[in-house]
């Protein structure tokens, strides 16, 4: 790799470090690096497969969330009026234009029929807020 813009000085320390000799790398050296790059790929797929979990995890929660949210705001019962359902299925895919219009129309049948489940208490509600030394007394 001669540059002719180059020193004489700097031509002549890259021929010295081109002719120097160059040492042999340990022969064990290549039994650790292939040690260290398998234990490095084990713990990715572990934290790959994990991240899986999690994230299913989240969407499973969060659909639960959603049909356990949105299924007090369902007036009466849809499943008996099938008009109602159609139009309930529609306005939610436009709302929500990712889902398919299938999948809008199993939420809504799954939202109407969650509506008829028990209400949860409020458990901040039931919590008692007065502080503890007072409860003492």
């Amino acid at each position: 790799m001669n540059n002719a813009d180059w020193s004489e000085a700097l031509n002549d320390l890259e021929r010295r470090l081109a002719a120097r000799a160059r040492p042999e790398p340990d022969p064990a050296l290549r039994e650790r690096v292939l040690k260290a790059l398998s234990r490095e790929v084990q713990a990715a797929n572990r934290e790959s497969s994990w991240n899986f979990v999690v994230g299913l995890a989240a969407v499973f929660f969060f659909g639960a969330n959603l049909t356990m949210s949105s299924a007090p705001l369902v007036s009466g019962n849809l499943t008996d009026d099938p008009e109602g359902v159609a139009t309930a299925a529609r306005r939610l895919h436009a709302l929500v234009p990712e889902i398919t219009a299938e999948a809008a129309h199993a939420e809504i049948l799954m939202a109407s029929s969650s509506s008829r489940l028990p209400m949860v208490p409020n458990i901040a509600a039931a919590i008692d807020s007065t502080p503890l030394r007072e409860r003492r007394e």
